[in-house]
Formats: C-alpha cells, structure tokens, sequence
C-alpha cells in the first residue's frame, strides 16, 4: 500500500513539473516572438505561472513526506532546487 502511495505521489509530481514547464514554454514563444504586452500578460495569467508553480512545490512536498529514507528526502529536495534553478528566469 505504501509503495503504491509513494508511486502515485512521484506521478502526481511529474505531472505537476510537466505542467510548469509548458507554461514557461508557452510564456517563452510569446516573448520570442515579440509579441504585444498585453498579449504576454494575457498569456501568463491563461497558464497562471505561480499557481503551476505553488503546484509543484506541494507535489514535491507529498512526495517528500512519503519517504521513509532522510537521505532520499534531501535528494529529493535537491531535485525542487534544480526545478527552481531552470525554471527561474535568468
């Protein structure tokens, strides 16, 4: 039971990773291309950037808690911290 708990957490945090990075993508295209700023506003507030965000960090969190290893715990948060390093902008 627990490791099924534990398999369904770590897809929940994929996916929400998933999520962030299309939105990011999608918010790049429209900068890249130019496009008018209100067109860009409209686009961040379509993926809602920190709500996807706030999304991942608690996936993370669920799947943090999940494990019973300290050391794979603070793997696992070294892993948020490159989601953060990518997914912020330079």
């Amino acid at each position: 039971m627990a490791e099924e708990t534990l398999k369904a957490a770590k897809i929940d945090r994929r996916t929400a990773k998933g999520t962030l990075t299309r939105c990011i993508r999608s918010l790049a295209k429209l900068i890249e291309a130019k496009r008018p700023e209100q067109e860009v506003r409209d686009g961040l507030c379509t993926c809602k950037l920190q709500l996807a965000f706030d999304t991942l960090v608690e996936k993370n969190e669920n799947y943090s808690y999940s494990l019973k290893d300290d050391g794979e715990s603070e793997a696992q948060e070294g892993w948020m911290g490159e989601c953060q390093d990518i997914h912020t902008p330079q």
